[in-house]
């Protein structure tokens, strides 16, 4: 068995290394470029939405959290996976970027491939890639559960076919593109006193499929939304959460368990009609009034309020 091995060995490098041989499937280093591309809409949200000048605190506070690992044109790590024909993974690579744009040179036998990339998985937090090993499955795994934490990272991919041709000089350049998004309310609490807020974002997708840039939405989970540090004289709550997209229809939801004094809770539930896009940044603004009710002043949203809310049924978030 041991010889048998040995023997095909020798016939794989000596097709490829004597002089007489075709040489013309032989692979070779090929140069490829990774360009990031941050395609959002987050300064045009920031100054339309948070305009007064008194919510500048507030719009200055959530672009610095929001920029910092979420809409920042910037890698730490690539993934690089090579696909055959045969939809099998021939070759894979993880690189460290730490730019925005970065050119490696890959060794690559001369045939066709479907090429997948992938920027920022190692610290997304609540999501991971399964499935790498066929291009059909290479998948973004939102994490399981009730409630999850938001996503860490701003996640950028890229695919695209790629022909490997003998005896030629080939550059290739791949753009990677954003597919997350960001939601954040902000909620005017003056005049009113209340133990706590808290909030979640629901009905996104999730998961996405590299090759075909399909989202799914076959969950229920819950995303935790993360808290805005604001001077208490803003008498203003600003929460964020970064999420996969919703569905092109809309309907996604901001959930919010306003605490009042006297323990009960109020449930405020946020049906947006417009649909949250990859790479893009909603900001709902909304007052707080008597008994914890939110009240919208948008079209783009509506609210259903439940009065002394007890936590159970389908939704359980982990308070």
């Amino acid at each position: 068995m041991l010889n048998a091995l040995l023997l095909v060995f020798a016939a794989a490098m000596t097709s490829c290394s004597t002089i007489d041989d075709d040489l013309s499937n032989c692979g070779r280093d090929y140069s490829i470029d990774y360009t990031l591309h941050l395609v959002t809409n987050i300064e045009t949200e920031l100054s339309t939405v948070l305009y007064a000048e008194t919510d500048q605190v507030i719009a200055d506070a959530l672009r610095d959290e929001l920029s910092q690992n979420i809409f920042r044109e910037f890698a730490a790590d690539v993934n690089l996976a090579f696909y055959g024909t045969d939809d099998q993974l021939e070759k894979h690579e993880i690189e460290q970027m730490n730019a925005n744009q970065a050119s490696y040179t890959i060794y690559l036998p001369v045939k066709e491939y479907t090429h997948l990339a992938l920027a920022n998985i190692a610290n997304a937090g609540s999501v991971s890639l399964d499935g790498y090993d066929h291009a059909s499955t290479s998948t973004l795994v939102q994490a399981k559960g009730d409630t999850i934490d938001s996503h860490s990272t701003g996640l950028f991919t890229a695919r695209q076919k790629m022909e490997v041709l003998a005896d030629q000089d080939q550059d290739f350049l791949i753009p990677l593109y954003m597919a997350n998004s960001a939601a954040a309310i902000v909620i005017d609490t003056a005049g009113y006193r209340v133990r706590d807020v808290r909030t979640y974002i629901n009905k996104v997708g999730d998961s996405f499929a590299l090759r075909d840039s399909i989202y799914t939405y076959n969950s229920n989970t819950v995303i935790r939304m993360n808290d805005v540090q604001l001077p208490e004289s803003t008498r203003k709550v600003c929460r964020y959460g970064v999420c996969f997209p919703s569905s092109d229809e809309g309907g996604w939801e901001i959930r919010c368990y306003v605490t009042l004094e006297d323990g009960t809770v109020t449930e405020n539930i946020l049906t947006v009609s417009t649909p949250l896009q990859a790479g893009q940044l909603k900001i709902l603004t909304v007052k707080l009034t008597d008994q914890g009710v939110i009240e919208v002043t948008t079209t783009e949203a509506s609210v259903s309020v439940t009065l002394d809310w007890k936590q159970g049924g389908t939704y359980e978030p982990t308070m």
